[in-house]
């Protein structure tokens, strides 16, 4: 209710969930009953606000998933919240991006869905249900999604420190003795062999550094394992010049204001360019009013001519 912050404090928010009670309503009707928080004092005027902002969402049931995202994210003010959290990368803001991403997948399948239909196929399908016993082949997925499954051969990969256990930038013994639970089911996942294997180098965030193994790996029994090792390699070199090559041809001719085409989010327009020296960041707002910003390097973003825009 205070997400982002809307001046709606603790003490009006036990006020409201008291009244709820001993009205034998549930919170929400009470919040949407101006009758009924005008008796909560000061803080009366933040919560019929917010009750407004409720309101207006409602009209996301009846846009395309996408559509729907983008607007109750915008309406919300929880895009603009992680935005500026300062937090680079590593943020929900990534996971929001990832939310608009599958919603563009299942608007891409379902032309004709609206917010109702993602939602129900996302309660209803999961990655487990995907699972194809009889193609023999080899199944991708999350630890998460894994349990309650079993297979003759598994392969967990990247069992590295700060991958598993994953690091969320606290330690936390909690969080750990979580990471370790989930080790254990990924392992328990094989009933004949078990696979672990973790890298001397990864790239992440365009950036290469040396990885340190999971101290879970040290926790096996060694009696129970067998240790195999590749022939050590130096560590890889990537020059700017190798993100370069993946911008576009025509990458002189970019500009704010340049037109640009994406195969989902349709036509849009260069806000600003950011050039460093590992990868160039465009910002583009589209004509759906939504606003993004990409690794231009990997964005399936193309240069449109104002005359093709006319036709």
């Amino acid at each position: 209710i205070n997400t982002p912050t809307r001046g709606i404090g603790s003490t009006t928010v036990d006020r409201l969930v008291s009244l709820a009670r001993q009205s034998g309503v549930r919170v929400i009707d009470l919040l949407l009953d101006p009758a009924a928080t005008a008796t909560l004092g000061r803080g009366a005027a933040k919560l019929d606000e917010f009750a407004a902002l409720l309101r207006g969402l409602k009209a996301a049931a009846a846009m395309q998933p996408l559509a729907a995202v983008e607007f109750v994210l915008g309406r919300s003010g929880l895009r603009a919240m992680y935005a500026d959290s300062g937090e680079a990368d590593d943020s929900p803001a990534t996971n929001l991006d990832e939310l608009l991403n599958a919603a563009a997948a299942f608007q891409g399948d379902n032309p004709e869905a609206v917010l109702a239909d993602w939602l129900e196929y996302a309660a209803l399908v999961s990655d487990v249900d995907a699972i194809e016993d009889a193609r023999q082949a080899v199944t991708l997925m999350t630890l998460h999604a894994a349990k309650g499954l079993e297979f003759d051969c598994v392969y967990m990969i990247a069992m590295e420190n700060g991958l598993l256990p994953f690091h969320r930038g606290s330690e936390n013994r909690g969080d750990e003795e979580e990471e370790r639970r989930l080790c254990f089911v990924g392992m328990t996942r094989a009933r004949k062999r078990l696979t672990l294997s973790l890298a001397r180098y990864r790239m992440t965030r365009g950036a290469t550094a040396r990885t340190t193994r999971s101290p879970f790996l040290d926790e096996l029994p060694k009696s129970l394992v067998e240790w195999a090792e590749t022939e050590p390699s130096p560590a890889p070199t990537y020059s700017p010049r190798s993100n370069r090559e993946r911008l576009p041809n025509d990458i002189e001719e970019w500009s704010a204001g340049t037109l640009v085409r994406h195969p989902v989010q349709g036509l849009g327009q260069v806000m600003g360019i950011e050039r460093g020296a590992k990868r160039t960041v465009v910002d583009v707002l589209f004509q759906d009013g939504s606003r993004r910003k990409w690794m231009l390097e990997f964005a399936d973003l193309t240069r449109v001519g104002f005359e093709e825009v006319g036709e």
